[in-house]
């Protein structure tokens, strides 16, 4: 089973026509998914095999390093509505993951660089160590050297599984893996999934919310650079101005005034104290949050 690439096709209508397809006639319930490519690839998959005669058994071989790192840890699946993104989903666990990071060979820089984000994102949210080991890694991870590359999944699959394993359905500490993301979806919303992949998105987002947290006085100056100029180097956006978008900020705060996170009129953002100090905060201003979108622009 295929379908067209691409986040704008992680749809309703690509779901209908998997299960609409020839191939799936020759199915039954004890028949297994196997899910292969990237993260549009593995929500896909796995949301057909889930939903299927109510669900069969399916396993992740992720390619792509985002899908290594994050998107295939977890057991999350959705696909994206008019209202927003992953707005439909649930959670089902892959029978197992299969990962040969030699994959990541057959990829181009862009597709690496992608995964990168959301592992500067695990270690913000594990402690100094794995962000200073990314930090002088940069030139081996850039020119893919397997044995930094491999330590690098490993380390990230550890520091997912953690949040994971401590609170399966999202309802406590693995909500800090949002780290970045309240930005970055509404971003990606913004730009109609056009000209932006999710790792792109995610780096702005990772800046974004760590300036907020710089400028509510929960970091300092250095921290925040830190951050900013290891995605930086790993050749990721870091403001909105980059990806050469005509958004505004009122635009990007309708979008994300939609957010599946969004408690009655409250919406709760992932900040940090520090290395490994993440927290969930309420009371984030509008104006606040215009202040650092607007620098961004």
């Amino acid at each position: 089973l295929t379908f067209p690439a691409g986040e704008k096709n992680k749809s309703l209508a690509t779901i209908q026509s998997l299960h609409e397809s020839d191939v799936v006639s020759r199915l039954h319930r004890k028949s297994i998914v196997l899910v292969l490519g990237g993260g549009v690839t593995g929500d896909l998959g796995g949301f057909f095999a889930a939903t299927f005669m109510r669900g069969i058994e399916f396993y992740h071989v992720p390619t792509s390093l985002l899908a290594m790192v994050d998107s295939s840890i977890g057991g999350k699946l959705g696909v994206n509505t008019a209202l927003g993104k992953n707005m439909l989903g649930l959670f089902k666990a892959p029978k197992s993951v299969f990962i040969d990071p030699l994959t990541l060979v057959s990829l181009p820089l862009p597709h690496l660089q992608e995964g990168l984000s959301e592992t500067v994102k695990h270690a913000i949210l594990s402690g100094p160590a794995f962000f200073s080991f990314l930090e002088k890694n940069v030139q081996s991870i850039m020119q893919y050297n397997m044995n930094v590359l491999e330590e690098l999944i490993q380390k990230s699959i550890s520091i997912k599984l953690e949040f994971v394993k401590a609170d399966d359905l999202e309802q406590g500490k693995r909500k800090f893996l949002n780290l970045g993301h309240t930005f970055a979806h509404s971003i990606e919303q913004a730009m109609n999934y056009k000209n932006i992949s999710h790792g792109q998105a995610v780096s702005v987002g990772l800046v974004l919310a760590a300036k907020l947290s710089r400028n509510k006085g929960f970091i300092n100056e250095t921290l925040y650079q830190r951050v900013k100029n290891l995605l930086h180097a790993f050749e990721l956006p870091t403001t909105l101005k980059q990806l050469e978008t005509n958004l505004d900020a009122d635009f990007i705060l309708t979008q994300m005034s939609k957010d599946k996170k969004k408690q009655g009129n409250k919406l709760p953002f992932v900040l940090f104290r520090g290395f490994g100090k993440a927290m969930l905060i309420e009371n984030v201003k509008k104006q606040e949050l215009i202040e650092v979108i607007e620098d961004s622009l």
